[in-house]
């Protein structure tokens, strides 16, 4: 069983204020990794500050990316729910974090999951565009190698891939599905995942 940190639970809270902050129907990896920037001290932000990333960009990257997928949209959320994507990002944090063989899902889990998801998520595109990828992420936030078998290592990576890839297909899906209905004046926002309070299992 795995508990995410009281840093994730932090980053979670601002991910939420940037939604609204940003008129947003839901949270997205966007707004996570705004939650990211907003933290004071991180393992995270060290791996920035080592890169020497222009942070302020970063952010403004995220805001105009968040302002142009909100453009045109009947705005409304009675409550501030992760989006499929975002969520599909928490149950990578998870492997990522057994990977490492701990049973605490923290901040680099999730920072790494963001650039392990294989879905078109706009974080992922920020970061890579900075020239921020998961393997220079990973030297950095990955624990140093443990008591974990190589084979068992190497399952876990594999279930990464494939926990990704199947939230791609299940997307995929779904874009053609609505590409097949009817248009309307409005497009309804794709239904949030509510979030455990204090685990996840991802399957």
């Amino acid at each position: 069983m795995n508990q995410f940190s009281t840093s994730i639970s932090e980053v979670l809270s601002f991910g939420k204020e940037e939604a609204e902050r940003l008129a947003s129907t839901s949270v997205g990896p966007e707004h996570l990794l705004l939650g990211i920037l907003r933290q004071k001290d991180s393992a995270v932000k060290d791996f920035f500050k080592s890169h020497q990333v222009n942070l302020a960009g970063i952010k403004y990257e995220l805001e105009e990316r968040i302002r142009q997928q909100n453009s045109g949209r009947l705005l409304f959320a009675s409550d501030m729910l992760l989006n499929d994507k975002a969520s599909n990002i928490l149950r990578l944090a998870v492997l990522e974090a057994r990977i490492q063989h701990t049973s605490v899902v923290d901040v680099n889990h999730l920072f790494l999951a963001m650039l392990h998801d294989n879905t078109d998520n706009g974080a992922k595109d920020v970061l890579e565009a900075n020239n921020l990828d998961y393997q220079s992420a990973l030297e950095v936030l990955g624990q140093p190698k443990n008591t974990r078998t190589k084979k068992t290592r190497i399952w876990l990576q594999h279930l990464l891939v494939r926990v990704s890839n199947r939230h791609l297909l299940r997307l995929n899906a779904q874009r053609k599905a609505t590409q097949r209905l009817p248009c309307s004046t409005t497009s309804a926002p794709t239904s949030p995942k509510q979030l455990p309070r204090e685990s996840l299992i991802p399957w």
